[in-house]
């Protein structure tokens, strides 16, 4: 019992000397906010990164849309209207140079191919925000082209004079 009493009460000293030294008291204070900064930065980065992939994947939908659309004959939305379109998708969109996985596009096309429709999808990982437990992301895309023909008027000009005869 005795030796018990003299250990809590050098324990009990001790804890209560920590308490009153307040020198050292920086070094956790800026590891905690080496944590948050990180989190803020890492954050930044990752969804610029997100912001720059997503206009990427918008403007291939929107590419290969007007290239399906371009290329519809009188077959309508057929597979050589369909491998136009996907065509230019993968040339506007390369998930190797994005940092994407799981890249997919699909485009559809009413029975005449007046209206093209398309969504894409891809997968991005996160570069700063995974040491933060942070699943990747994904991003995705819906476009469409409609050939559409407004109020157009057709005039016909008959020149009887013969001024324009020669």
């Amino acid at each position: 019992g005795n030796s018990v009493n003299r250990v809590f009460r050098r324990a009990s000293a001790l804890i209560a000397g920590l308490r009153r030294d307040t020198g050292g008291n920086v070094l956790p204070l800026a590891a905690m906010s080496m944590v948050v900064m990180a989190a803020l930065v890492g954050g930044g980065v990752d969804m610029s990164r997100a912001y720059r992939v997503q206009n990427r994947l918008q403007n291939a939908c929107d590419s290969g849309a007007l290239a399906g659309r371009r290329a519809v004959t009188t077959n309508g939305f057929d597979s050589t209207a369909q491998t136009q379109a996907n065509k230019y998708f993968d040339v506007n969109f390369d998930p190797a140079l994005q940092g994407t996985t799981n890249t997919t596009r699909t485009y559809t096309g009413d029975t005449k191919g007046n209206t093209i429709s398309g969504s894409a999808q891809t997968e991005m990982a996160m570069l700063v925000m995974k040491l933060f437990g942070r699943a990747p992301m994904t991003i995705k895309a819906t476009c469409s082209s409609t050939m559409g023909v407004g109020n157009s008027d057709v005039m016909m000009v008959l020149d009887v004079t013969g001024s324009m005869s020669s």
